[in-house]
Formats: C-alpha cells, structure tokens, sequence
C-alpha cells in the first residue's frame, strides 16, 4: 500500500508541475479504495482538478481496476483541519452515507452496525466542523481581505509589470482561501460577497496582464530594426490591442490610475507607430516612383540633344534624386535609395554638363544669328564697312560653338553663307574705295574747271564757260603777241588735263566724256587695254 501511496504522491507533484508539499494515504475496504490527499490550505489546490488527476494515475495501474475509488483532499492549515470529500456530493454527511450504505453496510454484521454507523456520524461532525470558519471566528476572511489589499495596493502609478503578474496571482490565492470557507459556515455569505468584489478586481487584473502582454510584444518588435510595412502593422495592431482593455476602466477603479498612465503611453507609441508605418509606405510609394521615372529617363537622356531636351531630362533627374535623398535612414527602403543614388547621381552631373553646354553652343549660335542680321541691314544701306564688320563678328562667335554639340552640327551652311556675306562686302568695300578715290582725283582735276558726275560705267565732265573762255582769250593773245613761252604752257596744260583724264578711266576702268559749256561732247577717254 505504501507504494501506491508514494506513486500517487510523484504522480500528482508531476501534475503540478513543482515539488510541493503534499502525502497521499490509502486504505482498502471491501471493493472500494479510499485515497485520502494530504495538502497546505495556502496552497490553493483544486478539488476536481486532484480527482481527476488521482483518477488519472490509478487508471495506470491494472490490478486496481476491480477497486471503486472515494477520494479526499484534506486540507492543513495553522488553526484546523479541512477534509473535502472529492465527490459528486455537495454535503460531507451525503458523501458519508454513500459510504456506509455501498461499503460499510454490506460487509459489516449486524452486530457492528451500530457501532459503525455511530463512527461515521462521528467522522462526518468531525469533518464538517474541521472545515474552515465553522466555529469561532474567520481568519481565512481576514487573510483573504489582506492579500487582496496587498494585490490592489501594490498598483501605483509606476508598478512594473511583474508587479501586475504577482498582483494576479495574490487575488487568485485570495479567492481560492474564500472558496475553501464552506456553505454551512456562517462566514459563507460574507465570503461568496468578497468573492463577487474580488472577482472584479481579478478581471481587471486580467486585462492589464493582456495589455502589457501585448504591449511587450509591441515593444519587442519595435526595437529591431529594418521593418517591413507587414512588422510596422503588426507592432500597430499590437499596440492597437495593448489599447483596447485599457479603455475598459471606469473612473471608479483601484486600476483606474495605473491604466489611464498606460494608456496614455501606449497611444502615443500607437501613434508614432502608425507614423512609422506611414513612413514606411511612402518611402516604399518614392522608391517605386523613383526607380519607374528612372526607367523613363534613360530613354530620354540617351535621345537628349538640344538644349530643351537636355534640360528636361536634368529636370527629371533632380526631381528623381530628391525623392532618393528624401527616403529617411530608418526604412528598408533607404539602402536601395542610397545604391540608386550612386547610379543617377553621375547621370545627373552628365545631363548638367550636356545642358551647360548646349545651353552656351545655342547662345553663341543666337548671338552669330543676331549678328547676321544687323550686317544684312548695314549691307541693305550700303554700308558695307560695318557690315564686313558685322558678318567677322558673327564668324567669329561661330567658332566659339562647341564640337559634338547639337548647333555645331548646323554650323557649315551657316558658316559658309557667313564668308560668302563677307567677302561681298570686302568686296563692294573695294569698290567704294575705289569710287571715292576716283571722285577725289575728278575732282582735284575739276577745280575751277569742270563739273562731274561719276555713273557706273561713265564718268561725264563738263567745261565750265569760264574755264573754256579763259582758255580761248589766253591762246589769242598768246598769238597775237606771237607769244610761244605762253603757247607752250597753254599745251602743257591741255596735255596734262587730257593725260589725266586718260589715267582716271585707266584706273576707274570707266569712259570718260567730256562736254563743253553747251552740252556737246568734245572728247572722249576709254580704258587702255
């Protein structure tokens, strides 16, 4: 028998989990086998859950499968001994005379009846006025009110965590003395009472438990970093849950205090992590936007050539860069940001350099064209010096025009109308030289002589009368006087008059005519050939 008794005391110290404090005693009458569980009332043990246990080891063993079991838990505590009888009967009394009328009865004669029924009555007054608080006073209530204090009151404003869990577990060992006070106590009411208060308190108790529980996790979660949109819903949903008991508290509550600091705590991180998420989302939304107009882009900057297109495609690359650079350190978007940048950034310097350039080859371009344009007014006016200036100018802007640029590439029919424009007007600048100089060597000629007109192909003289009479007088006196002194330099005159006219239509390539007073020609000077 003791070795039924200590495997049924291993047994039920495995069921619970620790080594506690209990002994196990076996009796056999007849067919049924009375296990009696020895245990410390602080412990809180369940009668049922004992039952099934001892149920549960002696269903191990076959050669006790012909015995019918009555099971105890009797309970030891400082002032008295509480024996719970572990059966469907609610009354001590009931369970013993279901004892005495299944086992004792039939085996015992008649002769031992009365003095064995006598000792079941005995037993069962014995055992009912072992229970808890049934004479005298109640310190059960007294112990069961101070833990319950000690759980409410340990909850301040800064109680951890593990400070909630050790107050559950105070109300819960509260309660379970309460529930060893039994119903014919005259404490049973004012217990069943303090239950009903303290099952409240427990509740409350529970939900702080499942806030922290979740709020842990939150927290837990929070601190990796790298998180995903699905973690940074997660730790929302979790803090969303750490919320949800906490609102529960009414203002009348020992917990009330120390649940509205949590949830004043806990909705902030509910916010800062619906912010993270936010966060999260949108440098993921940038990063796609970033690398779906990067994609674009290539096309763009490998077709750029003007300077519009050059500045489009640097624009793109800026408002693509800005995006990257934007993406904050703490989301998983940021390291592909960063590897991105490093790729758009140099497309980026390149389409500067290429707009740059671009934008001074068509400034440059634009000047010449301006320039060309004033030297074809200068040139419409004839003025053919400013406008040979004109036209070297805009050359020479031309030159200034990049090599591989999108306006160097329009440059040589440019440039060759541009010398062509020049060389005119070098040209005509020649012939008006030229012009002028024959109309100054007339007109040094014509001094006192002659008036002219200078054409495109002729140059028309005409004697003025004085001249002409001054001549005629000087030639008829000169013969008169037989003068030959004053007829040789009337020759000489003549002669170099008509040598100088000979040489103006040499040089003019011009005929040179000569009219006398009256308008009719009296000579004429072509070009020697």
């Amino acid at each position: 028998m003791r070795d039924l008794e200590k495997s049924l005391e291993i047994g039920l110290q495995e069921k619970l989990g620790s080594s506690l404090p209990l002994r196990v005693t076996c009796s056999v009458a007849g067919d049924t086998l009375a296990v009696v569980v020895h245990a410390d009332a602080s412990l809180g043990l369940s009668s049922t859950d004992v039952l099934l246990w001892t149920k549960d080891i002696l269903a191990r063993d076959p050669s006790l499968s012909g015995y019918r079991l009555k099971t105890y838990l009797m309970f030891h505590d400082d002032d008295s001994l509480i024996l719970s009888p572990l059966t469907t009967s609610t009354s001590p009394l009931l369970a013993l005379n279901h004892w005495w009328e299944k086992i004792i009865l039939p085996r015992l004669s008649p002769g031992l009846l009365s003095a064995g029924l006598a000792l079941s009555l005995l037993v069962a007054a014995i055992y009912a006025l072992s229970r808890p608080c049934v004479l005298g006073s109640c310190p059960h209530i007294d112990r069961a009110r101070q833990l319950a204090k000690e759980a409410v009151t340990s909850i301040d404003l800064s109680a951890s965590d593990e400070e909630v869990k050790i107050a559950g577990e105070t109300i819960a060992r509260s309660m379970n003395i309460l529930r060893s006070i039994p119903p014919w106590s005259p404490y049973h009411d004012r217990a069943q009472t303090l239950l009903f208060d303290y099952a409240s308190s427990s509740d409350q108790l529970s939900l702080l438990e499942q806030s922290l529980s979740h709020a842990t996790q939150a927290l837990s979660l929070t601190r990796k970093s790298g998180k995903s949109v699905e973690q940074w819903h997660k730790v929302q949903s979790l803090w969303r849950q750490a919320v949800s008991p906490l609102a529960k508290f009414s203002i009348d509550s020992s917990f009330y205090g120390f649940s509205q600091v949590k949830l004043y705590q806990y909705r902030s991180f509910l916010s800062a992590a619906s912010q993270s998420l936010q966060v999260e989302q949108e440098s993921l939304s940038s990063l796609t936007k970033a690398e779906r107009g990067a994609q674009i882009n290539h096309i763009k900057h490998r077709a750029a050539q003007s300077p519009q297109e050059w500045e489009s495609v640097l624009e793109q690359w800026q408002d693509i860069t800005g995006i990257l650079q934007r993406i904050r350190p703490e989301t998983t978007s940021y390291p592909k940001a960063r590897q991105l940048l490093n790729l758009y950034l140099p497309l980026q310097v390149s389409a500067q350099k290429n707009f740059e350039r671009e934008k001074q080859a068509l400034s440059f371009y634009k000047d010449a064209i301006n320039l060309a344009r004033q030297a074809e007014i200068a040139t419409d006016k004839s003025q053919w010096t400013q406008g040979a200036q004109l036209w070297q100018k805009a050359l020479n802007v031309l030159q200034q025009v990049q090599v591989n640029t999108f306006q160097y590439r329009q440059l040589p029919a440019l440039i060759q109308g541009y010398n062509s424009a020049l060389k005119q007007a070098q040209k005509n600048i020649g012939l008006v030289t030229q012009q002028e100089g024959i109309e100054r060597d007339v007109k040094t000629i014509c001094a006192n002589v002659c008036i002219f007109t200078v054409g495109d192909n002729v140059i028309k003289l005409t004697l003025k009368q004085d001249y002409t009479n001054q001549i005629q007088r000087t030639a008829i006196e000169a013969r008169k006087q037989t003068n030959v002194e004053t007829e040789i330099d009337l020759l000489n005159h003549l002669s170099r008059l008509e040598s100088s006219l000979q040489t103006i239509s040499n040089n003019s390539y011009k005929v040179v005519q000569v009219y006398n007073s009256h308008g009719s020609l009296i000579s004429v000077y072509e070009p020697e050939k």
